[in-house]
């Protein structure tokens, strides 16, 4: 009797871990989740801003490469969504660095571009957009007056919060310096003003030209913002890219 015990007792044990088995083979392991919103962020030779940028995409459904400014011609870029030109990749003043080549290089992809500090308007220059480095001043400053604060900028992906009597938002921790594109008028044909200067409302640091390029005129590199200024790169970079939200 006991011996029958037994045998029955392994044949139900037998069955049982068949089947726990089999039922944990047919389930499917969780897939890892595709990042689309792929970025390459164009530095020339210290990455500093450029990993802190990526740190801060990276952690927010976004997959940035950085590719220094001197494999600009050899990079295929058929599988970014962004181009981010960074600051740093041309000098402040005269002459420019750009080349008739590279910037074409970057202009045939057709993808849109996030042109940062005075690297971003002297690409602008050399690639004739309105907005551009002959156009602008310098000075310093942390924050911005935002135009229009109903704008899909302010809202997503992150909430920022904008005063509802100045409509200023601060940037950064401190002054810094910064490129304004003078904007003498209240409209300028095929661009948007994102925000103006808070010294001098003649002046506009952030900008959006021909649904394209976006520019981003300061100088001091993410870990220098608030919080504030970080949720902002990040909407920012929604809208420039096209990014899903």
């Amino acid at each position: 009797m006991i011996n029958k015990l037994k045998i029955i007792a392994i044949v139900f044990a037998t069955i049982l871990f068949t089947s726990c088995k089999k039922n944990n083979a047919d389930v499917a392991p969780t897939p890892v989740p595709v990042v689309t919103n792929t970025i390459a962020y164009i530095f020339k030779t210290d990455n500093a801003d450029g990993l802190a940028y990526k740190a801060l995409l990276d952690a927010n459904n976004c997959a940035v490469t950085l590719i220094e400014k001197a494999n600009i011609i050899a990079t295929d870029y058929s599988k970014y969504k962004l181009i981010v030109i960074d600051h740093n990749t041309d000098v402040i003043g005269i002459p420019q660095f750009w080349t008739a080549t590279e910037v074409s290089t970057l202009n045939a992809t057709g993808k849109p571009m996030l042109l940062i500090g005075a690297g971003g308007l002297q690409f602008a220059q050399k690639n004739n957009n309105i907005v551009n480095w002959g156009q602008a001043t310098q000075w310093n400053e942390p924050s911005i007056i935002v135009t229009d604060p109903t704008s899909i900028i302010f809202s997503k992906p992150k909430a920022i919060s904008v005063d509802a009597n100045t409509k200023k938002v601060v940037l950064y921790t401190s002054a810094g310096l910064m490129a304004a594109h003078h904007v003498p008028t209240l409209t300028i044909a095929n661009v948007s003003i994102i925000g103006r200067t808070f010294v001098n409302n003649n002046y506009a640091p952030i900008e959006y030209e021909s649904n394209r390029y976006g520019f981003f005129e300061f100088y001091s590199g993410v870990n220098s913002m608030t919080q504030a200024g970080k949720d902002f790169m990040v909407n920012y970079t929604f809208f420039v890219g096209n990014f899903p939200l």
